[in-house]
């Protein structure tokens, strides 16, 4: 007498992939096992990741007394703060407010309504142009104007 084997063919409830194990594909059954729930959402790849870990340390970072925060970590010769993705250095402030709102950013700069370039609070950074920071610079008399004395 011979035995044949029934060769089953179920999906996973998630997907149209073939189930392994508890009604889910290999990919899900790993998600389950990871995160305790085979529906969740994970970003793949470096960049995604590396801008919710940017996101997760500004989040920690304490507000001082003006509201800032300072960023802990890398500070570039200009005062701003970078954080490095796949060995390539961005502008914190830069690099946050186009992934909160991303967008066209061609010709504009990122500006810091607080003075202070190592901050990275979201609520004190504003889009503009380069004109628009120039006039910050004169109304905030923040810039060096008249002749260079020795």
């Amino acid at each position: 007498m011979s035995y044949k084997l029934k060769k089953f063919s179920l999906k996973c409830s998630l997907c149209d992939r073939a189930s392994c194990s508890l009604g889910y594909c290999d990919m899900h059954y790993r998600r389950y096992l990871k995160y305790g729930d085979a529906s969740k959402e994970v970003l793949v790849g470096g960049i995604p990741n590396t801008i919710h870990i940017l996101i997760d340390l500004i989040d920690k970072i304490i507000p001082d007394s003006n509201g800032c925060k300072i960023w802990p970590m890398g500070i570039n010769s200009a005062g701003y703060g970078h954080f490095s993705i796949k060995n390539k250095c961005y502008n914190v402030s830069r690099l946050l407010y186009k992934t909160l709102f991303p967008g066209d950013y061609k010709g504009k700069v990122i500006r810091h309504k607080c003075d202070v370039r190592s901050c990275c609070n979201i609520e004190h950074l504003e889009c503009g142009t380069q004109k628009d920071n120039i006039h910050d610079i004169i109304k905030r008399n923040r810039g060096f104007f008249g002749k260079k004395t020795n």
